[in-house]
């Protein structure tokens, strides 16, 4: 049985694409949460309340390495339409369904989060948490 993790999630990094004139021409609409765990865990599933985001992918780092590597295939859908509230405030589980191999050795996560539509202006996840088992040290 999966326990929950101890993690530290960091102050969100808001992606803004300024035109060739240097001027912000809309608000952004990606958002990166860098997630620390305290110690090397082999995650099982992430759980969140999400908040009007509309898709999010996420990348990880393992214990002793610095690239961030992909580990969902694709963006993982959490509203069906971007446009529409349906699904803008449920909670959401990303398993090893969603994994493209099992996450092991696990020391950040990344998640990249999309909202397309200017309908919001404000979009995230919240109550994030992760489970899974801590890893021996090597």
């Amino acid at each position: 049985m999966p326990m929950e993790l101890e993690c530290a999630v960091k102050t969100p990094a808001f992606v803004t694409l300024k035109d060739v004139d240097g001027v912000l021409r809309q608000p952004p609409r990606v958002v990166i949460l860098d997630v620390s765990l305290k110690y090397p865990s082999s995650i099982a599933y992430i759980s969140f309340r999400n908040h009007y985001t509309h898709s999010v992918t996420v990348k990880y780092v393992k214990e002793g390495e610095q690239q961030w590597q992909l580990c969902t295939a694709t963006s993982v859908e959490l509203m069906p339409s971007c446009h529409c509230e349906q699904g803008a405030e449920g909670y959401a589980v990303l398993g090893r369904e969603h994994f493209l191999f099992p996450l092991e050795r696990v020391q950040h996560l990344r998640l990249i989060l999309r909202q397309p539509s200017p309908h919001w202006r404000e979009f995230s996840v919240k109550d994030l948490r992760c489970f899974g088992e801590r890893c021996q040290s090597l």
